[in-house]
């Protein structure tokens, strides 16, 4: 969500040709629910299945998207050598 945050408003501000937010077109795809942000469309659900993949199709309608983005870094505990052990 916060990526998605930080490129809507960076779009939005540089673009002078658009004055609308809403009319940024991105797709944000995490595994967990994301408060609305303007000119973000989003899909909770798993990048690497063809459902969500299907889904971020399916909110363009056909039309070209700016941007499609993915955290796909793995949650973390703090703790480094756990992490590093599950993420390998």
């Amino acid at each position: 969500g916060s990526w998605s945050q930080v490129l809507s408003q960076q779009l939005y501000e540089t673009d002078e040709e658009r004055n609308d937010p809403n009319d940024i077109r991105v797709a944000s795809v995490d595994l967990q629910e994301v408060a609305p942000i303007p000119g973000v469309s989003f899909v909770m659900g798993d990048i690497t299945t063809k459902k969500t993949a299907q889904a971020v199709l399916d909110l363009f309608k056909g039309n070209k998207a700016d941007l499609i983005i993915s955290d796909g870094a793995p949650d973390v505990t703090g703790f480094h050598e756990i992490d590093q052990y599950m993420q390998a």
